[in-house]
């Protein structure tokens, strides 16, 4: 008895995981060269794209049963569920490789040349905050002074951003800018960045406030440390909540998306309002959210203590 063949789908999925399976094996398998990062940083985007089919085939396999078209259904939810499999592999496979490519990179620090050591710096950095663990661990007494000096650089540079168990960054902004503002440092721009700092309701200055109360639409323009694709967005609201009436992202080339527009329902403070992101839009990377009010819908002082993006890198 002749084994089935596969379908095209199959066989173009299969060639595609041994691909990529081979690529991170002798990518990472010889001694590294200077784009190291660069291929493994790839090689994760490859990974992401191939998890991102998977899902639309499982969503796809959903629709078709529900309209009625079970083979079709059967089909595509067990390619879906076989490329999500393949997926799986491929990201443990990168991950025993990461430790390798910060070894490297942390190696090439201490080089004579400068420009090596800038380089990996750089490469560092772009690794983002899931080398955090990684850097804690190193003995910095052990590690000569300007070393010392860029892995600490490198800690400062990802104080705002934590990682939970689903592998999403969640960042807190670096820097804001605003429509208005009450003054230059008390209930500033500058007082909606970095994590909440204003844990009880009322007229802070730890919070951000516009320059005039029920004067109609202002906004506050966050900045994080990292782009990423965003999942959701949790405003901190802490006087007069309820005001938010759109939430955007801007992308890399600076045009702005509508990520949530309606009511605010918030209405005790302090609270988090959480907007989720549209599935459409999770796939447009964005390192700045800004936030539109209407200071007429809710009387007096509408403040904002901090800003939170969440996504993946």
């Amino acid at each position: 008895m002749k084994a089935p063949s596969m379908t095209p789908l199959k066989k173009q999925i299969t060639s595609s995981f041994i691909f990529l399976l081979l690529s991170i094996t002798f990518t990472f398998a010889g001694e590294p060269s200077q784009d190291l990062t660069k291929k493994y940083l790839a090689q994760k985007d490859s990974i992401k794209v191939q998890s991102e089919k998977a899902q639309d085939l499982i969503s796809k396999a959903h629709n078709d049963f529900d309209a009625g078209f079970y083979k079709k259904a059967e089909v595509n939810h067990r390619n879906g569920r076989a490329l999500e499999q393949d997926a799986k592999v491929l990201e443990q496979q990168l991950a025993k490789q990461l430790l390798h490519v910060f070894t490297n990179q942390i190696k090439n620090l201490s080089n004579e040349n400068f420009e090596i050591r800038r380089s990996a710096s750089n490469n560092l950095q772009r690794l983002g905050p899931e080398i955090l663990p990684l850097l804690h661990e190193l003995n910095l007494k052990d590690i000569d002074p300007e070393t010392n000096a860029r892995i600490k650089g490198l800690l400062v540079s990802f104080k705002n951003i934590e990682i939970d168990k689903l592998g999403r960054f969640l960042q807190w902004a670096k820097t804001a800018t605003a429509s208005s503002q009450y003054t230059h440092l008390d209930w500033s721009a500058k007082q909606s960045t970095g994590k909440p700092d204003t844990h009880h309701a009322g007229d802070l200055t730890t919070a951000w406030a516009p320059k005039a109360t029920d004067a109609g639409k202002e906004w506050l323009e966050l900045t994080f440390g990292r782009a990423i694709y965003p999942v959701a967005v949790r405003i901190h609201e802490t006087y007069n909540p309820g005001a938010v009436i759109k939430v955007e992202s801007r992308d890399e080339k600076g045009k702005l998306h509508t990520l949530w527009e309606g009511k605010d329902p918030t209405r005790l403070a302090p609270a988090f309002f959480e907007v989720t992101v549209p599935k459409d839009l999770t796939k447009i990377k964005t390192s700045i959210i800004r936030i539109t009010l209407d200071t007429k819908a809710v009387a007096g002082w509408n403040e904002i203590d901090a800003v939170q993006l969440i996504g993946l890198p």
